[in-house]
């Protein structure tokens, strides 16, 4: 079947969008305004439902909880930002439409299998600032809705985007999944669905093989793609 040509206000309307996220300004913006709304939908949807569920499995009882790896665990916002600006701005809408499919599935999930992972006793953790940012974290992050973890999900997705950047974003986004059961704030079994969720979303709708053809072999900077962009 043909494929029917675009509108000449939608074909406008996306020229303008790609333009838009060529910019640093604006990729900026978008990820800050969207990781403030992720966030307090989360929160919404935390407090919303009572849990049901315990998906602990004798694995998570040898995972020792590491209260330094928190530092991994919250550098999960800064994967975010860091990946904004590196991602070529032919993938960067699938990717945030990605994320934020990626987290309707997760709320749709937690409704239905709404689990619970207590808050790990920190009166003992050391020093005191790392203590007061756990405590901190806590009155924000309710140890609800744990499957699958999207701090696994989103850092995966982000990760394998932009490894060809460098491999250290990958392995970057690998230690803030690890970190999810150092910190207790997930079980192994979170960590898995989160991993499969990213990866049916990497395949339905982020794709990089979707990317212009006439795009060069190399990634292109978003510096370069900023000279070259123009509203």
């Amino acid at each position: 079947m043909q494929q029917q040509p675009e509108s000449p206000l939608v074909e406008r309307l996306n020229r303008i969008w790609q333009r838009l996220v060529a910019k640093a300004w604006f990729r900026v913006v978008l990820v800050t305004l969207t990781g403030v709304f992720l966030s307090y939908s989360y929160k919404t949807v935390n407090e919303s439902f009572s849990p049901r569920y315990d998906f602990t499995l004798p694995i998570d009882a040898q995972i020792p909880f590491l209260p330094w790896s928190g530092i991994i665990y919250w550098s999960y916002y800064g994967l975010f930002v860091g990946g904004a600006f590196v991602m070529r701005t032919t993938l960067f809408t699938r990717a945030w439409v990605g994320v934020l499919v990626c987290n309707l599935v997760a709320y749709v999930t937690y409704f239905f299998f709404c689990a619970h992972v207590p808050h790990p006793d920190i009166t003992y953790v050391q020093p005191g600032w790392l203590n007061d940012t756990y405590r901190g974290f806590y009155m924000l992050d309710g140890p609800g809705n744990t499957l699958p973890s999207l701090h696994c999900a989103l850092s995966g997705l982000l990760g394998w985007n932009i490894r060809k950047h460098s491999k250290l974003w990958l392995a970057w986004a690998l230690l803030i999944s690890l970190s999810t059961l150092t910190t207790k704030e997930h079980v192994f079994l979170d960590l898995v669905a989160g991993w499969l969720l990213a990866a049916i979303v990497q395949r339905t709708i982020v794709r990089p093989e979707l990317d212009e053809p006439d795009e060069p072999a190399e990634d292109r900077t978003l510096g370069q793609e900023f000279d070259a962009a123009t509203i």
